[in-house]
This record gives structure tokens, C-alpha cells and sequence, in this order.
């Protein structure tokens, strides 16, 4: 289906095909196959192209056509046609997660926290007349089945309830919500002195300042095979102006498996090496240490980088000769696994420490990498990183940078929850193998991984089955992973030694056994060793039926079938940390004191009591009201999803300038078509307050 601008066509008939092509209508676009209709607008990603594109109508004309980004909803640049090609039943897409950027997420049921008023139950957005104007309210229900009715202008006091278990719903007929919110407000001032320390610390301590990018650093991008993704650039402009501070960088890069943040590190180790600084790269196994050594290798060796690595794969008389060539400054980068935190291990001239998948190591190997730390800039690399992590970051001692952008063409992986049966993992691996892909079985018990080799190769006689565990020796698991690699076998049974990082591109299907026995975070760790390219991959998780519902078992499942949208890692980190609580982050006391207002309250309360310790006066929402000055709502033919109708509220109720009014104006009109007249009266009507003071 071609579309071009200025040319006539029925939007009916162009829907029809869409759904003939197999398109799916949603709220919002965000995956190749999706499609929306909002009034005279049409929104579509194609699955032939990178983007997704927004189709503007006039009558049935064509009046305009821009390609925009899924993450932001915004346009990027105008096109004068367009070509759709149908959907192929490989490339379906089952779910659609809105990006926790563009959404504030509530649905009906959940448990919400009212600044004043406490704890409730959301039920929803209902339309009534209050005094002489028509509005639009969120419910939320009390104990005793008492309600209140918020107004647009007073969304910002509403929170989504994040912690542990169900809390507790409050009344709104006694004192216990505000006594309650006064012992959280002065238990917080205790950790808010404590980061306030950190924080102090870091900006005090002066690093290395690097150059400005020379040509090296240029021409090592121009050997980059791919395309960055704007997520990626951003990352990667992050990282070098952190270098070029005279700051110690301590980031965090977060981004899902095969999202591309290895690059990113790849490029701040080369500048690292061009400012004849060495570089320490530290991994939590010795497979991913390997696979890291032969990526470097290959990206620097026309620069005449030394890559070396450090693990028991090596002899001993071989790891003497790497210690002794890193201490004379022979090795430029080094990558290595636990090993890189023994005494022995000495530097010329350490400049820059990467951490990949820090939730992979113990509190003891924790302690060795602070000792590392010091002086020396620190990246850190995660998918799901822990809740530690992302709190330091959200409060502000870590920097952050979240690659959100899929590479191009890359399909979300499609998980499905199963009872354990021999007979599905056998129809499993003829699937994938029936399209010449490999598959990874996830067996984390030694004792019976055998066992469960010899049932399955009674299914299979035919088909190439190998074991792969921890306990084997090191030569013997190198040989099995790199035949697997090349493609000798096509099924692989192994422990969780392939969690972290493993890159085998024609891997399409995983089967993780006892899935139940693994934590949110983990499961997709597991789930991204599949999906590396533009196959439809499949993860099944399989629990034995007894155990299912154990603990919190069903609500990881869900989680994690629910954010199957690619780049969801730093979404499945926060809620993983809903399901765990916030727990020994802040010790026991200020785990409980989180779990009674909820995560979102908790860091409001610690962000301001920060903002007290640095001598800043916290931050002051300007109050406006607009349901006793005119029609406060948007009409459902205007923005039929609720959600997004919400979100739009709470964008509305958090403006503070004349230009933020006239931004969003801009953004509405760009989404959803000419603005109505209710929406034009309240941003007006916001516009001139703040014009006023």
C-alpha cells in the first residue's frame, strides 16, 4: 500500500487493509505492526521501515506525512510518501507496553497515594458537573467506601502505590494518614544526611580530564558496522563528556541485551587508551569475559590497542605473564573476571573501570571494586540493574543513561508460561530447529542435567544434544560453547553460566525449566540470550505445577509476559523492586517506612529533604485551577484511551511557564490533530497565570 501527500484516499478503506494486512489497532504506536486512529490522524509503523510514521488527513486528502519516535509520541522530519507491506505471521506482535516515559501508568484496581489524603483504590477517570463547568476526575476510594474526586489541576499529588505486599487503605475519618506521613518525613531526614555525604564526596573528588575527541576517536566510530541508535549516541556523548570533566564519572548505562552497551563502552575504553590511560574491564563470568576479549579484539586491532584477558581459562604461567605485562604497562585493556579483584593484580596508570552486570557479584567482590574505585572513572553496564543502583541513581549520586532504542528490525521476544511437559519441549526444539535456529534449555541443577539430557534425546535421537555446567572443567566448557557457537550441535542444556551476555545469534528459542525458582530480574536476563537479530524469538517458562503458586511466582510471570516491549529492562528493574520492596537498600526500619506511603511518595519526601541538607529551598508546585474557570476535560473522540488521557491531565496540572504551554500545544496538535476548544481554554487559562506572576 503506497501512500503519498496530497493525493485522496478513504481512511476507512485504509484501515480495512491495514487490518487485512494484519496490523494491530492500539492505543498508541510503539512496535512495527502497530496502527492508531485519532479523528483525522492515522499512526502506523510499517514493518519495512525503522520508524513509525503519522498520516495527517483533510477531508480525504493526504495533507501531511512525518516519520516520528515511538518513545517521545513527537515528529522527527516530513516525508512525501510512505510504502506498508503486509505483516507475516512470523512477525506478529501479542503485546504492547507503553513506555513508562510517555504514560503515567494506572489502571483501575491499583492502589494509589494521595499526598493529603493517603492510601487508596483508583477506580478510574468519570466525567460530572461541579458548580457551572463540566470536568474530568479521578476517582479513588477510602475505607468505608468513601471517595474523593480529583481535579486536573491536582493529578500531581497523586502517586502510584509502589512496595511490597498490598498496603493498607486509608481513612479519610481519622488523623493516622498525616501522623503516618510526619514519622516518614523525619525518618527520611536521617538518609537524606547520609546521601547528602555521598554526594558531597563524589563532586569533591577531582579525576583525570580527558582530551576532546581526536581523530582516533573518529575514526573508531566510523568502523562502527551499524547504526546508532539515538538512545546509543546519547550514551555515548554522556560517557565521553563525564571523561572530559575533571569529575570522577560514576554512570550507569541501562539498556537491554544486545541494545548496544557494549559499544558504548568499547568507545570510552579507546579514549580512555588514546589519553595513555588503562582500562579494567570486570565481568561476572568467564564465557562473557571471553566473548567481551574477541569483540575488542576484533573493533581495536587496526588501532594497535593491546586487548589482553584474565581468567582460569588460563594456565597459571600464562596469567603471571599477563600480571607482569599489566603492571609495566603493556596491556592497555584488560578484561577479566572475579580474578581482576586479587592482590596481586597491579596497573601502570589505571584510568577507567567497567563494570558489567554489577548484580552478578557478592557483597565481598563488592567491597575489593571500591577499593578500585578510587581515582579512577567508573562505568557500569546492567539490563536490569539492582534496586540499589537505580535508588542511587534516581536520587541522584549515580548518572544514568537508559538506551531505550531497539536496534532496527529487532522483534520483541514472545514468552509463554507452561507446566513442565516433555512432549512441549520436544515440539519446541523441532520448531526452531525446523528453521535452522539452535536452542538453549536453562536446567540450573547439576545432579539430574544428565537425566534430563538422556529424556529428551529419547524424543530426539537424531538431533545434536550437549550439557554445559560450572563444574566442568574449563577447556571442556569452552570447547562446548564455541562448537555451539558455530553451529556443531543444535540443542544446549546448561545452568545459569549462560546468563550474563552469551551472544549466539542463531539461538531463536529458550526453555527455562524451574523458572518459578528465579527471581523477576533474572528471567529476563535469561529471556535476552535469544532475539539478537530479526527472528521472531520464543522464551518458555516452565514450573513444576505444584509450585506455582508459591510466594509472589505468578506476579514474576506476569511481569514479565506484561513487558515483552524491547528496551523494558529498566521497567522490569522497577518492578521488580515493587515485588521485592525496596528491602536491604535502605536497611529494615527505612524499608518499612517506604512500604507505608509507597516508593514514588518516599523519594518525593527524600528528594526534598535532600534539597533541605544542600541549603536549596525544595521546590514549590505553583497552584492554578481550571475546573471552576471552564470546561476541564478533553473529549473522548479527541484522545479516546483513558490512560493517555490521564497522562495528558498530569501534563497539563505540571506546567510552570508560558513556553512549557505552548510546547505542549505544539505536541498536541503534532499527536492528536487541531486542538479542541476545551483544551485551548485551559492552556490559555494556564498561560496567562504564569504570565501574571
Amino acid at each position: 500500500m503506497q501512500l503519498k501527500v496530497k493525493k485522496q484516499y478513504k481512511l476507512a478503506l485504509i484501515i480495512k487493509t491495514l487490518t487485512d494486512y494484519q496490523y494491530q489497532r492500539v492505543p498508541l504506536v510503539l512496535n512495527p505492526g502497530d496502527y492508531s486512529v485519532r479523528g483525522s490522524i492515522l499512526d502506523v509503523f510499517p514493518i519495512n521501515q525503522s520508524l513509525p510514521i503519522r498520516v495527517e488527513f483533510f477531508d480525504d486528502e493526504i495533507e501531511d506525512i512525518r516519520s516520528f519516535e515511538a518513545n517521545t509520541q513527537r515528529s522527527i522530519s516530513k516525508i512525501q510518501e510512505t510504502n506498508i507491506i503486509p505483516v507475516d505471521d512470523i512477525s506478529k506482535i501479542k503485546n504492547h507496553v507503553i513506555p513508562h516515559e510517555i504514560l503515567f501508568d494506572l489502571k483501575e484496581g491499583d492502589y494509589v497515594v494521595h499526598i493529603h489524603q493517603g492510601i487508596g483504590i483508583y477506580q478510574g477517570l468519570i466525567r460530572m458537573k461541579i458548580s457551572e463547568y463540566e470536568g474530568e476526575y479521578a476517582v479513588i476510594e477510602y475505607l468505608q467506601n468513601d471517595k474523593i474526586f480529583v481535579p486536573i489541576e491536582q493529578l500531581p499529588r497523586i502517586y502510584k502505590y509502589t512496595g511490597g505486599a498490598a498496603p493498607q487503605v486509608s481513612s479519610l475519618r481519622d488523623a493516622k494518614w498525616q501522623q503516618t506521613k510526619e514519622k516518614v518525613k523525619k525518618a527520611v531526614k536521617n538518609v537524606a544526611k547520609d546521601l547528602f555525604f555521598l554526594y558531597k564526596e563524589r563532586k569533591l573528588k577531582t579525576g583525570y580530564q580527558y582530551f576532546e575527541d581526536t581523530e582516533l576517536d573518529l575514526e573508531l566510530e566510523r568502523t562502527f558496522p551499524f547504526t546508532e541508535t539515538l538512545d546509543q549516541s546519547k550514551a555515548i556523548a554522556q560517557v565521553k563528556q563525564d571523561m572530559e570533566s575533571i569529575k570522577n564519572m560514576d554512570r550507569l548505562i541501562c539498556g537491554d541485551v544486545g541494545f548496544g552497551k557494549t559499544e558504548v563502552a568499547l568507545r570510552a575504553a579507546f579514549k580512555a587508551v588514546v589519553n595513555h590511560k588503562q582500562v579494567a574491564i570486570l565481568t561476572p563470568t568467564t564465557l562473557l569475559c571471553k566473548q567481551h576479549y574477541y569483540v575488542f579484539i576484533k573493533r581495536l586491532k587496526e588501532f594497535g590497542v593491546n586487548v589482553d584477558y584474565l581468567n582460569r581459562f588460563k594456565t597459571l604461567k600464562e596469567q603471571r605473564a599477563t600480571l607482569a605485562a599489566l603492571v609495566e604497562g603493556k596491556i592497555d585493556i584488560i578484561i577479566s573476571t572475579h580474578r581482576l579483584l586479587q592482590k596481586d593484580v597491579k596497573f601502570a596508570n589505571l584510568g577507567l573501570l567497567i563494570v558489567d552486570e554489577e548484580q552478578r557479584f557478592g557483597v565481598m567482590d563488592k567491597e575489593k571494586i571500591k577499593q578500585l574505585r578510587i581515582n579512577v572513572d567508573v562505568l557500569t553496564l546492567s539490563a536490569t540493574p539492582l534496586p540499589r543502583t537505580l535508588y542511587l541513581s534516581i536520587a541522584g549520586i549515580r548518572d544514568i543513561s537508559v538506551i531505550n532504542t531497539p536496534p532496527r528490525l529487532r522483534l520483541p521476544i514472545i514468552t509463554e508460561v507452561h507446566p513442565f511437559d516433555l512432549e512441549l519441549i520436544r515440539d519446541k526444539i523441532e520448531q526452531e530447529i525446523l528453521r535452522g535456529g539452535q536452542v538453549f534449555i536453562l536446567h540450573n541443577r547439576v545432579h539430574d542435567i544428565i537425566h534430563l539430557k538422556n529424556q529428551i534425546n529419547h524424543f530426539l535421537p537424531n538431533v545434536g544434544i550437549q550439557v554445559a555446567h560450572g563444574q566442568m572443567k574449563s577447556r571442556e566448557l569452552e570447547k562446548i560453547m564455541v562448537d555451539f557457537y558455530d553451529n556443531k550441535f543444535q540443542v544446549l542444556i546448561s545452568t545459569t553460566i549462560i546468563e550474563n551476555g552469551i551472544d549466539i545469534p542463531n539461538v531463536h528459542t529458550i526453555l527455562v525449566n524451574n523458572a518459578d525458582h528465579f527471581g523477576l530480574a533474572q528471567l529476563h536476563q535469561l529471556r535476552g540470550r535469544v532475539g539478537r537479530d530479526d527472528k521472531q524469538s520464543y522464551c518458555f517458562l516452565l514450573y513444576q505445577a505444584a509450585s506455582i503458586m508459591k510466594g509472589n511466582v505468578q506476579e514474576r510471570f506476569d511481569a514479565l509476559i506484561e513487558y515483552t516491549t524491547l528496551g523494558s529492562g529498566y521497567d522490569i528493574a522497577l518492578r521488580d523492586l515493587e515485588l521485592r520492596g525496596i528491602g536491604n537498600i535502605l536497611g529494615v526500619e527505612q524499608s518499612g517506612y517506604m512500604e507505608t506511603i509507597g516508593f514514588d511518595l518516599y523519594m518525593h519526601l527524600l528528594n526534598e529533604a535532600i534539597a533541605r541538607e544542600k541549603g536549596e529551598k525544595p521546590k514549590q508546585r505553583r497552584g492554578f485551577t481550571l475546573s471552576s474557570k471552564g470546561a476541564a476535560f478533553v473529549s473522548e473522540e479527541y484522545i479516546p484511551d483513558m490512560n493517555v488521557r490521564l497522562d495528558l491531565y498530569k501534563r497539563i496540572a505540571s506546567l510552570e511557564t508560558a513556553a512549557h504551554v505552548e510546547s505542549l500545544k505544539m505536541e498536541c496538535a503534532d499527536r492528536f490533530g487541531t486542538l479542541p476548544e476545551n483544551l485551548e481554554v485551559m492552556l490559555d487559562i494556564i498561560k496567562n497565570e504564569a504570565q501574571e506572576e
